[in-house]
């Protein structure tokens, strides 16, 4: 199907689903889409969405960047259920334009990483790797039309914006066009799911505790506290405060740095797993969830003051707590390896 035998409009039926985080709810939509009626935090855990980064970036505004979610969530998701999976990229403007076209053309829901700053109803604040999910495009008006976390209609996007969101080439977060149209996705039972579940808490955690960059995981969390010494003399220090709490309690994260959304997960996963079930780990990520919202407010609280050295001290001690509970929670999610 070339770009002049597309047909004007398309759009494909149903209805989408509401969610907190982006990534989560795109694959909740996908996987409705298909027939499965899995939740957003399901969806979550199954892609092992638990993470931890603190990334130094001299010369940028902020120049510290803090994040509770992984990367690579989506490919993960998709290994963990048995897909084929695969994102289309690097196609030129308009070839990739008419393969987000012919998806929607063929019923293939498509799902799609962007950055918020070219979407005409989001922030003017670059932040790329953001996931919606495209229903439906109209040429007369030149939009597309998209879901995308809460927001209950599908949100207008003109096909400019569209090609300028769809590209990002500043690391850490890349992408150039990602699209990824399934035709179908694995029909799992429950018994199929258990062990999936469980081998996905077994993964997030192993991960997280692995040696490793400094950045990332567990470690991230020492560099950050070793860090702290050093933000008085940031410039953008305030900034930087800010910015952490954003995207540790608003920016799509459901709250305490995704930590709540992960204990729906588990929940869940004990309702499908004895072993998970014996090990009582959701309690113990509310906690971690908790903790992470009482940062976030030390956080902003920090951004709002004149002297930075009190509230880089409450900030010390809550990040203190949280990297206690984050190695204990890691620890007792591993000892699910038994449990094959």
């Amino acid at each position: 199907m070339t770009s002049a035998s597309l047909p004007r409009r398309a759009r494909i039926p149903g209805a989408h689903v509401t969610g907190r985080h982006c990534a989560s709810t795109g694959l909740a939509n996908l996987a409705n889409f298909h027939g499965l009626p899995w939740t957003e935090a399901l969806c979550f855990g199954l892609g092992g969405g638990l993470g931890l980064w603190y990334l130094a970036l001299p010369g940028l505004r902020p120049s510290r960047l803090v994040h509770g979610r992984s990367l690579d969530f989506e490919r993960r998701f998709f290994e963990a259920i048995g897909a084929e999976f695969r994102w289309v990229e690097g196609l030129a403007p308009q070839a990739a334009e008419d393969e987000l076209k012919r998806a929607i053309v063929e019923g293939r829901l498509p799902l799609l990483l962007t950055d918020i700053y070219h979407l005409p109803y989001l922030d003017d604040v670059h932040f790329p790797g953001h996931v919606i999910c495209a229903w439906a495009y109209d040429d007369d008006a030149e939009t597309f039309l998209v879901s995308d976390m809460h927001r209950a209609e599908l949100q207008a996007i003109p096909y400019a914006a569209m090609a300028k969101a769809r590209v990002c080439r500043s690391p850490p977060l890349v992408h150039d066009g990602n699209v990824y149209a399934p035709s179908s996705l694995p029909q799992l039972d429950e018994a199929q799911l258990a062990p999936r579940v469980v081998a996905a808490i077994v993964e997030n955690a192993a991960r997280l505790l692995a040696d490793g960059p400094n950045f990332r995981g567990a470690a991230a969390l020492d560099s950050w506290l070793a860090d702290l010494d050093a933000w008085p003399k940031l410039e953008d220090w305030r900034r930087c405060a800010r910015f952490a709490y954003e995207v540790i309690e608003r920016r799509g994260t459901g709250g305490g740095a995704f930590r709540g959304i992960y204990a729906e997960f588990l929940d869940e996963a004990a309702g499908l797993s004895a072993a998970v079930a014996a090990l009582d780990l959701a309690p113990a990520m509310r906690a971690l969830a908790a903790a992470w919202t009482q940062l976030a407010q030390a956080l902003r609280e920090l951004s709002e003051a004149s002297d930075p050295r009190p509230g880089l001290e409450r900030v010390r001690d809550r990040l203190r707590g949280i990297q206690a509970g984050e190695r204990g929670y890691y620890q007792r999610a591993l000892t699910l390896r038994s449990a094959g």
